[in-house]
């Protein structure tokens, strides 16, 4: 079994109802961590690393029952000032949450902030194919797992001053969604690798021609 606090790379298979959901390869979890939903964690430290496992995890150990507190009603006008036109299933950002339109009527959108999987059991297919050791390994394997081109970064670690540093490249710099992708990088890092202290970065841009 695997330590509290060690870094794993896990192939995993996610079913509700019989149905995949979500699925990855070498993904990337802190264990013991509160990284992922309480039942996976909680199978996470049980299992051994190279054994295929499989754990069904009831709604309270993984995102919660339906709270029916969270379905609202919300004026159309708030989404129009935006310039967003809601409609039924559309995932929106209200109040810095999460939240799905039900339906809109009447100048009212119904919107839910549940997560899609409250109230949902959830069955977990997976494996521990390996448990990364020191600060380098963890470091690249975790910018690896969020710029899944090894040329859109370059990793580093200094154990003297126990300091990770990311280099960005000009095509991970300019890409859509890259502000968000660095700050999950050094979030990730500063919160589940033991061995770093700091976290220096570089981001590289090029004029065009």
């Amino acid at each position: 079994m695997v330590e509290v606090g060690a870094l794993v790379k896990v192939d995993y298979v996610l079913k509700v109802s019989g149905e995949t959901v979500d699925q990855g390869k070498g993904a990337v979890f802190a264990v013991g961590k509160k990284h992922v939903v309480k039942g996976f964690d909680d199978a996470l430290q049980k299992a051994e690393v190279g054994k295929a496992t499989q754990v069904t995890i009831a709604a309270r150990d993984a995102y919660g029952e339906r709270n029916a507190e969270l379905v609202r009603l919300v004026s159309l006008d708030i989404f129009k000032r935006q310039g967003v036109e809601p409609v039924s299933g559309m995932v929106v950002e209200l109040d810095g949450m999460p939240a799905k339109v039900q339906s809109v009527s009447g100048g009212r959108v119904r919107v839910d902030f549940n997560h899609e999987l409250a109230g949902k059991e959830l069955s977990y297919s997976f494996t521990i194919i390996e448990e990364l050791k020191g600060g380098l390994s963890k470091v690249k394997a975790i910018a690896g797992q969020v710029f899944l081109k090894p040329e859109d970064v370059e990793c580093a670690f200094d154990e003297v001053s126990k300091t990770a540093m990311f280099n960005f490249k000009p095509d991970a710099c300019t890409k859509q969604g890259f502000i968000q992708a660095k700050n999950t990088v050094i979030g990730m890092t500063l919160a589940f690798v033991e061995e770093v202290s700091a976290v220096k970065i570089s981001e590289e841009y090029l004029r065009k021609a």
